[in-house]
């Protein structure tokens, strides 16, 4: 593996595009056919049980990397005021979308134990009573395409400054 962080980052978020991509064929973001699309994906799909798991842990591994790398730049730029700050501030911002879309993709088998954590979690933030039938698509649409969007794009390479 590299000693760059930042393509250690990119090959997390790269193996997990390509998981959800393969899961995105099979699933079906309804509230009635949900959760039979998640168990069929893992007892009849080729590959589809080791694909899950490997994008379900995969998730937890990048949470913890960005957790990681928030700690390390944060104790790498202690010294520099303004530095620390923008990493603080870049720092939570990022960890907060993987959490968002760890917490989206967590709800898509649309089960009791999944509805449940997700709405518990939701009541941290100020968000109280039951989820509808449009959640689980408005969390679909979320988790595969626009939290994965910001978040690619702002971990991208920056550009070197004078490049033309």
């Amino acid at each position: 593996m590299t000693q760059d962080p930042q393509k250690t980052t990119w090959y997390l978020l790269v193996l997990m595009a390509l998981t959800g991509l393969f899961l995105s064929f099979y699933y079906l973001p309804h509230p009635l056919s949900a959760y039979e699309s998640v168990s069929r994906i893992q007892n009849s799909i080729f590959l589809g049980r080791l694909v899950r798991g490997l994008h379900k842990y995969l998730a937890l591994v990048v949470v913890i990397w960005f957790l990681a790398n928030f700690y390390a730049t944060l104790y790498r730029n202690a010294a520099n005021g303004a530095e620390f700050v923008r990493s603080l501030t870049r720092g939570l911002f990022l960890i907060f979308l993987v959490l968002a879309l760890y917490l989206t993709g967590y709800l898509l088998p649309w089960d009791q134990p999944s509805y449940a954590k997700v709405v518990s979690s939701l009541g941290l933030f100020g968000f109280a009573g039951t989820l509808s039938e449009g959640a689980l698509f408005r969390f679909y649409w979320l988790h595969i395409l626009a939290l994965p969007a910001l978040l690619f794009w702002l971990t991208r390479e920056p550009e070197a400054k004078g490049k033309e």
